[in-house]
């Protein structure tokens, strides 16, 4: 009887079987593909009569197998075989030798299976303190568990990169994963790393070219001299950056209204880049009415966009206005604003009429527990005869694309 060895892949890329010690000569061997989920399932290739069965789907390299003489007078015979162009290697496959001898009660099947390693998206970068990238590729579920990974720089003709492999099977799975990692230098990966893998169920090796995607950092909204929202991403790299506004206003025909900004870029020392994107709230938008402003910040770098918002709110005079006269004479002029956000307002009262200083006031900001927006109440103690003659009340706000203002007489 035979003694049939594992199916081994030879360094030309061909599968051997050898069955050892038999006797008589005649043996066949067949070879059988099996790939789950695809139609070439079950397709025979038959090594010992050349003919290929099932729509081509193995290749057979001898006529019969390669027989040799042992000093016992038995015989030895050597089956090879090769998986043709067309088959899908990233697909798990099984290959199955099939021995048949006089000798045997039944044939002796063995069988070698294959699956292609697939990364895992997305590659990892992680900022190290040193100021290098630790970059991880993560492969999984591959077989058998031999895996060649190496690192090298694209432009640069230098040495392979330093890395470390972790072999990771999980229990109860025939499968293997593998965690590649190494720590790069900014500038190289900023040029490029190439990350190439060899393994036995691929015809050729794979590579991954990567780029460090440095994630940005986002300002908070602002709002500038000239009327204009502003937000600053910094720190990213590649340089492609989508950065999309929305305002949105309840109760309001504006609801969800998307602003479209291009982002202005700049360059930073370590190779990043910074993009600046300005937004300006058309005229036809009702500002009395609260909204809040959105942008979008998307890069590859990000898992999902950053998101960040201003919420505006005009201030509302609350009527009536109140006067109250002071056992001075004068009368106490309050003027409450509510529900406007964000929390700064400028206040100032003048005499319309004469050309004085500004007149002094108080001012308390109010926000009740529990709510985003905030009151003020303004208080100017005027004398009855500058108050006949009018005194106006101007505010500033954020909310407001100009100052606002009321003019108050003396009831």
């Amino acid at each position: 009887r035979p003694t049939v060895n594992e199916i081994q892949l030879g360094k030309d890329g061909r599968f051997y079987l050898v069955a050892d010690g038999f006797y008589p000569k005649q043996m066949k061997i067949s070879w059988q593909l099996t790939q789950e989920q695809t139609r070439n399932m079950g397709k025979e290739q038959a090594g010992n009569k050349g003919k290929e069965q099932a729509g081509n789907k193995g290749k057979a390299l001898s006529s019969e197998p390669e027989y040799g003489n042992n000093p016992d007078g038995t015989y030895r015979a050597t089956s090879a075989w090769e998986i043709p162009a067309g088959i899908n290697r990233n697909i798990p496959y099984t290959l199955c030798a099939t021995v048949a001898h006089e000798s045997l009660p039944k044939p002796i099947v063995t069988h070698i299976k294959q699956a292609a390693p697939q990364i895992v998206e997305p590659v990892e970068f992680t900022p190290m303190p040193s100021g290098n990238i630790l970059c991880s590729v993560h492969f999984s579920q591959f077989y058998p568990r031999d895996i060649l990974i190496k690192w090298v720089t694209i432009k640069e003709k230098g040495p392979e990169l330093k890395a470390t492999k972790q072999i990771i099977q999980t229990e109860g799975e025939e499968t293997f994963d593998a965690v590649t990692k190494c720590e790069i230098p900014r500038e190289k990966l900023q040029h490029g790393v190439r990350v190439t893998w060899e393994h036995e169920s691929l015809a050729l090796p794979q590579n991954r070219d990567l780029q460090v995607p440095a994630r940005p950092t986002v300002s908070e909204i602002q709002l500038r001299e000239d009327g204009r929202f502003y937000l600053v991403a910094d720190g990213f790299y590649p340089k492609q950056m989508k950065i999309s506004w929305q305002l949105i206003q309840e109760k309001a025909r504006n609801m969800g209204k998307a602003l479209s900004s291009k982002p202005e870029y700049g360059n930073n020392p370590d190779g990043t880049y910074r993009a600046t994107s300005a937004c300006q709230i058309p005229t036809g938008i009702n500002r009395n009415i609260p909204y809040t402003l959105c942008a979008t910040v998307a890069h590859e770098s990000l898992p999902k966009p950053i998101v960040t918002h201003i919420k505006q709110a005009a201030p509302q005079i609350v009527e009536p206005v109140e006067f109250t006269p002071m056992p001075s004479g004068n009368i106490l002029c309050s003027v409450h604003f509510r529900k406007f956000y964000p929390r700064d307002i400028l206040i100032k009262w003048d005499t319309i009429k004469e050309k004085g200083p500004e007149l002094k006031a108080t001012k308390q900001i109010i926000q009740t527990d529990g709510e985003e927006a905030f009151d003020a109440v303004s208080k100017c103690e005027i004398p009855r005869e500058k108050l006949q003659h009018g005194v106006q009340v101007t505010w500033e706000h954020e909310s407001l694309a100009l100052p606002q203002y009321r003019d108050l007489r003396v009831p």
